[in-house]
Protein backbone atom coordinates (compact mmCIF):
# COMPACT_ATOMS: atom_id res chain seq x y z
CA UNK A 1 0.00 0.00 0.00
CA UNK A 2 2.96 2.34 0.50
CA UNK A 3 5.30 3.04 -2.43
CA UNK A 4 9.02 2.35 -2.15
CA UNK A 5 10.07 5.99 -1.89
CA UNK A 6 7.60 6.64 0.92
CA UNK A 7 8.67 3.51 2.81
CA UNK A 8 12.30 4.54 2.44
CA UNK A 9 11.47 7.97 3.88
CA UNK A 10 9.81 6.39 6.90
CA UNK A 11 12.75 4.05 7.48
CA UNK A 12 14.98 7.13 7.42
CA UNK A 13 12.69 8.76 9.97
CA UNK A 14 12.99 5.71 12.25
CA UNK A 15 16.78 5.76 11.96
CA UNK A 16 16.88 9.51 12.62
CA UNK A 17 14.76 9.14 15.77
CA UNK A 18 16.88 6.25 17.05
CA UNK A 19 20.02 8.31 16.49
CA UNK A 20 18.47 11.20 18.43
CA UNK A 21 17.73 8.84 21.34
CA UNK A 22 21.32 7.62 21.37
CA UNK A 23 22.73 11.15 21.13
CA UNK A 24 20.64 12.14 24.17
CA UNK A 25 21.52 9.09 26.25
CA UNK A 26 25.22 8.83 25.45
CA UNK A 27 26.34 11.67 27.79
CA UNK A 28 24.22 10.18 30.58
CA UNK A 29 25.13 6.48 30.37
CA UNK A 30 28.84 5.70 29.99
CA UNK A 31 30.04 2.29 28.75
CA UNK A 32 30.44 -0.19 31.59
CA UNK A 33 28.19 1.77 33.96
CA UNK A 34 26.23 -0.50 36.32
CA UNK A 35 22.56 0.38 35.89
CA UNK A 36 19.26 -0.45 37.55
CA UNK A 37 16.20 -0.38 35.27
CA UNK A 38 13.07 0.15 37.35
CA UNK A 39 9.31 -0.05 36.76
CA UNK A 40 8.94 -2.98 34.38
CA UNK A 41 5.37 -2.82 32.96
CA UNK A 42 3.82 -5.83 34.68
CA UNK A 43 0.52 -5.36 32.84
CA UNK A 44 -0.78 -6.21 29.39
CA UNK A 45 -0.60 -2.85 27.56
CA UNK A 46 1.63 -3.52 24.56
CA UNK A 47 2.91 0.06 24.32
CA UNK A 48 4.73 0.03 27.64
CA UNK A 49 6.41 -3.27 26.78
CA UNK A 50 7.61 -1.72 23.50
CA UNK A 51 9.17 1.04 25.61
CA UNK A 52 10.84 -1.54 27.84
CA UNK A 53 12.38 -3.32 24.85
CA UNK A 54 13.56 -0.02 23.37
CA UNK A 55 15.23 0.88 26.65
CA UNK A 56 16.94 -2.48 26.84
CA UNK A 57 18.26 -2.05 23.31
CA UNK A 58 19.54 1.46 24.04
CA UNK A 59 21.35 0.43 27.23
CA UNK A 60 22.87 -2.56 25.40
CA UNK A 61 24.17 -0.38 22.56
CA UNK A 62 25.66 2.05 25.06
CA UNK A 63 27.62 -0.78 26.67
CA UNK A 64 26.18 -0.33 30.16
CA UNK A 65 25.50 -3.26 32.52
CA UNK A 66 22.00 -3.81 33.90
CA UNK A 67 22.55 -5.29 37.37
CA UNK A 68 19.05 -4.91 38.81
CA UNK A 69 15.47 -4.75 37.52
CA UNK A 70 12.05 -4.62 39.12
CA UNK A 71 8.43 -3.75 38.69
CA UNK A 72 6.61 -1.65 41.27
CA UNK A 73 5.64 -4.65 43.40
CA UNK A 74 9.11 -6.22 43.60
CA UNK A 75 11.08 -3.04 44.30
CA UNK A 76 13.58 -3.81 47.08
CA UNK A 77 15.75 -0.79 47.92
CA UNK A 78 18.24 -2.65 50.12
CA UNK A 79 18.88 -5.28 47.46
CA UNK A 80 19.03 -2.60 44.77
CA UNK A 81 21.66 -0.78 46.81
CA UNK A 82 23.70 -3.96 47.21
CA UNK A 83 23.57 -4.74 43.49
CA UNK A 84 24.15 -1.23 42.20
CA UNK A 85 26.87 0.26 44.35
CA UNK A 86 27.32 3.82 43.11
CA UNK A 87 25.81 3.06 39.68
CA UNK A 88 22.99 4.70 37.76
CA UNK A 89 19.23 4.32 38.31
CA UNK A 90 17.04 4.41 35.19
CA UNK A 91 13.28 4.95 35.50
CA UNK A 92 11.13 3.55 32.70
CA UNK A 93 9.71 6.05 30.25
CA UNK A 94 6.20 6.39 28.88
CA UNK A 95 3.14 8.56 29.42
CA UNK A 96 2.56 8.15 33.14
CA UNK A 97 4.53 11.05 34.65
CA UNK A 98 1.99 13.03 36.65
CA UNK A 99 -1.15 12.27 38.61
CA UNK A 100 -3.31 10.49 36.05
CA UNK A 101 -1.40 7.26 36.74
CA UNK A 102 -0.62 8.11 40.36
CA UNK A 103 0.92 4.79 41.45
CA UNK A 104 3.78 5.19 38.95
CA UNK A 105 4.39 8.75 40.12
CA UNK A 106 4.44 7.74 43.78
CA UNK A 107 6.89 4.96 42.90
CA UNK A 108 9.44 7.20 41.17
CA UNK A 109 9.20 9.73 44.00
CA UNK A 110 9.83 6.93 46.50
CA UNK A 111 12.91 5.86 44.54
CA UNK A 112 14.24 9.42 44.54
CA UNK A 113 13.71 9.67 48.29
CA UNK A 114 15.36 6.27 48.90
CA UNK A 115 18.41 7.17 46.78
CA UNK A 116 19.14 10.88 47.37
CA UNK A 117 22.82 10.61 46.36
CA UNK A 118 22.57 8.35 43.31
CA UNK A 119 22.30 9.59 39.76
CA UNK A 120 18.77 9.00 38.50
CA UNK A 121 17.66 9.37 34.88
CA UNK A 122 13.98 9.43 34.04
CA UNK A 123 13.77 7.98 30.53
CA UNK A 124 11.51 9.82 28.02
CA UNK A 125 8.10 10.70 29.43
CA UNK A 126 5.14 12.93 28.75
CA UNK A 127 4.24 15.14 31.74
CA UNK A 128 0.64 15.77 32.76
CA UNK A 129 -0.66 16.97 36.13
CA UNK A 130 -4.32 17.69 36.87
CA UNK A 131 -3.69 18.90 40.43
CA UNK A 132 -1.12 21.59 41.19
CA UNK A 133 -0.79 20.35 44.75
CA UNK A 134 0.49 17.02 43.41
CA UNK A 135 2.86 18.87 41.10
CA UNK A 136 4.18 20.84 44.08
CA UNK A 137 4.86 17.59 45.95
CA UNK A 138 6.73 16.23 42.94
CA UNK A 139 8.77 19.42 42.73
CA UNK A 140 9.72 19.08 46.40
CA UNK A 141 10.92 15.51 45.92
CA UNK A 142 12.51 15.59 42.46
CA UNK A 143 13.45 19.25 42.19
CA UNK A 144 15.46 18.89 45.36
CA UNK A 145 17.36 15.82 44.09
CA UNK A 146 20.68 17.14 42.79
CA UNK A 147 21.37 14.08 40.62
CA UNK A 148 17.97 13.74 38.92
CA UNK A 149 17.78 14.19 35.13
CA UNK A 150 14.52 13.99 33.23
CA UNK A 151 14.01 13.24 29.54
CA UNK A 152 10.72 14.30 27.99
CA UNK A 153 8.99 13.60 24.66
CA UNK A 154 7.56 17.01 23.71
CA UNK A 155 8.30 20.72 24.16
CA UNK A 156 5.34 21.31 26.48
CA UNK A 157 6.58 18.62 28.87
CA UNK A 158 10.06 20.13 28.67
CA UNK A 159 8.82 23.55 29.73
CA UNK A 160 6.72 22.06 32.53
CA UNK A 161 9.59 19.94 33.84
CA UNK A 162 11.96 22.87 33.95
CA UNK A 163 9.66 25.70 35.01
CA UNK A 164 7.12 24.00 37.28
CA UNK A 165 8.95 20.93 38.59
CA UNK A 166 12.35 22.57 38.75
CA UNK A 167 14.25 19.58 37.34
CA UNK A 168 17.06 19.32 34.84
CA UNK A 169 15.35 18.17 31.64
CA UNK A 170 16.08 17.48 27.96
CA UNK A 171 13.96 16.66 24.92
CA UNK A 172 14.19 13.11 23.57
CA UNK A 173 12.10 10.95 21.20
CA UNK A 174 10.38 7.82 22.46
CA UNK A 175 12.83 4.95 22.89
CA UNK A 176 10.55 2.64 20.86
CA UNK A 177 12.42 3.86 17.78
CA UNK A 178 15.38 1.83 19.05
CA UNK A 179 13.55 -1.31 17.87
CA UNK A 180 13.96 -0.28 14.24
CA UNK A 181 11.64 -1.51 11.46
CA UNK A 182 9.40 -4.38 12.56
CA UNK A 183 8.38 -7.03 9.99
CA UNK A 184 4.68 -7.46 9.35
CA UNK A 185 3.99 -10.94 10.81
CA UNK A 186 0.72 -11.70 8.98
CA UNK A 187 -0.97 -10.36 5.84
CA UNK A 188 -3.92 -7.94 6.29
CA UNK A 189 -7.32 -9.52 6.72
CA UNK A 190 -9.59 -6.46 6.82
CA UNK A 191 -9.60 -2.98 5.34
CA UNK A 192 -9.77 -0.85 8.52
CA UNK A 193 -8.85 -1.92 12.04
CA UNK A 194 -9.56 0.38 15.01
CA UNK A 195 -7.26 0.12 18.05
CA UNK A 196 -9.14 1.99 20.79
CA UNK A 197 -8.14 2.86 24.35
CA UNK A 198 -10.39 1.58 27.13
CA UNK A 199 -8.74 3.34 30.09
CA UNK A 200 -8.24 6.72 31.80
CA UNK A 201 -6.85 8.33 28.64
CA UNK A 202 -9.97 7.91 26.48
CA UNK A 203 -11.01 11.22 24.89
CA UNK A 204 -13.98 10.16 22.76
CA UNK A 205 -15.37 6.69 22.20
CA UNK A 206 -14.09 4.91 19.13
CA UNK A 207 -16.53 2.08 19.81
CA UNK A 208 -19.15 3.88 17.77
CA UNK A 209 -17.11 3.20 14.64
CA UNK A 210 -18.18 -0.45 14.91
CA UNK A 211 -21.55 0.69 13.53
CA UNK A 212 -19.69 1.49 10.29
CA UNK A 213 -18.65 -2.11 9.80
CA UNK A 214 -15.08 -1.96 11.10
CA UNK A 215 -13.44 -4.00 13.85
CA UNK A 216 -12.84 -2.11 17.09
CA UNK A 217 -10.39 -3.73 19.51
CA UNK A 218 -7.64 -3.02 22.04
CA UNK A 219 -4.37 -4.65 23.12
CA UNK A 220 -4.64 -4.48 26.92
CA UNK A 221 -5.24 -8.19 27.62
CA UNK A 222 -2.38 -10.68 27.94
CA UNK A 223 -2.35 -14.13 26.42
CA UNK A 224 -2.03 -16.99 28.88
CA UNK A 225 1.47 -18.24 28.17
CA UNK A 226 4.09 -20.17 30.16
CA UNK A 227 6.21 -17.01 30.32
CA UNK A 228 3.36 -15.03 31.82
CA UNK A 229 2.60 -17.77 34.33
CA UNK A 230 6.26 -18.02 35.33
CA UNK A 231 6.52 -14.25 35.72
CA UNK A 232 3.45 -14.14 37.95
CA UNK A 233 4.59 -17.09 40.08
CA UNK A 234 8.06 -15.61 40.64
CA UNK A 235 6.61 -12.17 41.35
CA UNK A 236 4.23 -13.58 43.97
CA UNK A 237 7.06 -15.50 45.59
CA UNK A 238 9.38 -12.48 45.78
CA UNK A 239 6.61 -10.23 47.12
CA UNK A 240 5.68 -12.77 49.77
CA UNK A 241 9.24 -13.79 50.64
CA UNK A 242 11.54 -10.79 49.98
CA UNK A 243 14.58 -12.72 51.24
CA UNK A 244 14.21 -15.00 48.21
CA UNK A 245 15.07 -12.16 45.82
CA UNK A 246 18.84 -12.87 45.66
CA UNK A 247 18.09 -16.45 44.64
CA UNK A 248 15.12 -15.77 42.34
CA UNK A 249 15.87 -12.31 41.01
CA UNK A 250 17.79 -13.32 37.88
CA UNK A 251 15.07 -15.81 36.91
CA UNK A 252 12.36 -13.17 37.42
CA UNK A 253 14.30 -10.58 35.41
CA UNK A 254 14.71 -12.98 32.48
CA UNK A 255 10.93 -13.18 32.21
CA UNK A 256 10.70 -9.41 31.72
CA UNK A 257 12.24 -9.35 28.24
CA UNK A 258 10.48 -12.56 27.23
CA UNK A 259 7.10 -11.23 28.34
CA UNK A 260 7.71 -7.87 26.65
CA UNK A 261 8.60 -9.63 23.39
CA UNK A 262 5.43 -11.72 23.60
CA UNK A 263 3.47 -8.49 23.90
CA UNK A 264 5.33 -6.98 20.93
CA UNK A 265 4.39 -10.04 18.87
CA UNK A 266 0.77 -9.83 20.01
CA UNK A 267 0.56 -6.13 19.16
CA UNK A 268 2.22 -6.60 15.78
CA UNK A 269 -0.10 -9.44 14.81
CA UNK A 270 -3.12 -7.41 15.87
CA UNK A 271 -2.22 -4.26 13.91
CA UNK A 272 -1.13 -6.29 10.87
CA UNK A 273 -4.72 -7.46 10.44
CA UNK A 274 -5.65 -4.02 9.10
CA UNK A 275 -4.69 -2.61 5.72
CA UNK A 276 -5.20 0.73 7.47
CA UNK A 277 -5.35 1.34 11.23
CA UNK A 278 -7.21 4.00 13.23
CA UNK A 279 -6.01 4.47 16.80
CA UNK A 280 -5.92 6.79 19.80
CA UNK A 281 -2.98 4.88 21.29
CA UNK A 282 0.37 6.64 20.83
CA UNK A 283 2.23 3.34 20.58
CA UNK A 284 -0.34 2.01 18.16
CA UNK A 285 0.80 4.93 16.00
CA UNK A 286 4.49 4.22 16.62
CA UNK A 287 4.23 0.48 15.97
CA UNK A 288 2.38 1.23 12.71
CA UNK A 289 5.30 3.49 11.71
CA UNK A 290 7.78 0.70 12.54
CA UNK A 291 5.70 -1.86 10.59
CA UNK A 292 4.95 0.31 7.56
CA UNK A 293 1.16 0.34 8.08
CA UNK A 294 -0.84 3.41 6.95
CA UNK A 295 -2.85 4.76 9.86
CA UNK A 296 -4.73 7.66 11.44
CA UNK A 297 -3.94 8.95 14.93
CA UNK A 298 -6.53 10.58 17.21
CA UNK A 299 -6.16 12.53 20.48
CA UNK A 300 -6.02 10.88 23.88
CA UNK A 301 -7.66 12.52 26.91
CA UNK A 302 -4.93 15.16 27.17
CA UNK A 303 -2.40 16.55 24.69
CA UNK A 304 0.07 13.63 24.66
CA UNK A 305 -0.66 12.24 21.20
CA UNK A 306 -0.79 15.57 19.38
CA UNK A 307 2.28 16.92 21.15
CA UNK A 308 4.32 13.87 20.19
CA UNK A 309 3.02 13.81 16.62
CA UNK A 310 3.87 17.48 16.13
CA UNK A 311 7.32 17.08 17.67
CA UNK A 312 8.53 13.91 15.94
CA UNK A 313 6.30 12.05 13.46
CA UNK A 314 4.30 14.62 11.51
CA UNK A 315 6.57 13.98 8.51
CA UNK A 316 5.72 10.27 8.37
CA UNK A 317 4.21 9.31 5.02
CA UNK A 318 2.24 6.60 6.83
CA UNK A 319 0.40 8.75 9.36
CA UNK A 320 -2.46 11.24 9.30
CA UNK A 321 -4.05 13.19 12.15
CA UNK A 322 -7.79 13.38 12.92
CA UNK A 323 -9.64 15.15 15.72
CA UNK A 324 -12.79 12.99 15.71
CA UNK A 325 -13.55 9.29 15.07
CA UNK A 326 -15.69 9.84 11.98
CA UNK A 327 -13.03 12.08 10.45
CA UNK A 328 -10.44 9.37 11.16
CA UNK A 329 -12.56 6.72 9.45
CA UNK A 330 -13.03 8.93 6.40
CA UNK A 331 -9.26 9.50 6.19
CA UNK A 332 -8.61 5.77 6.56
CA UNK A 333 -10.99 4.95 3.75
CA UNK A 334 -9.32 7.61 1.65
CA UNK A 335 -5.97 5.87 2.24
CA UNK A 336 -7.52 2.62 1.04
CA UNK A 337 -8.93 4.24 -2.09
CA UNK A 338 -5.62 5.92 -2.92
CA UNK A 339 -3.82 2.59 -2.72
CA UNK A 340 -6.29 0.66 -4.87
Amino acid sequence: MVDLAARTADRELIAEMAAAVMDTLRPLIAPGTPCALLDFPSYANVGDSLIWLGQREAVHRLGARVVYMCDIDTYAPDYLRACLGDGLILLTGGGNFGDLWAHHQRFRERVAADFPHHRIVQLPQTVYFMDQGTAARTRAVLGGHREFTMLVRDPGSLAYARDVLGVQASLCPDVVFMLGPVPRPVPPAEDVLVLARQDAEVRSSLDRLAAHGVTVTDWATDDRTPVRQTNRALTRCVVRYPRALPALGSMLWRTYDLLARERLTRGARLLARGRVVVTDRLHGHLLCVLMGIPHVLLPNSYAKNRAFYDAWTRSSTLAAWADEPEEALALARGMLAAAS
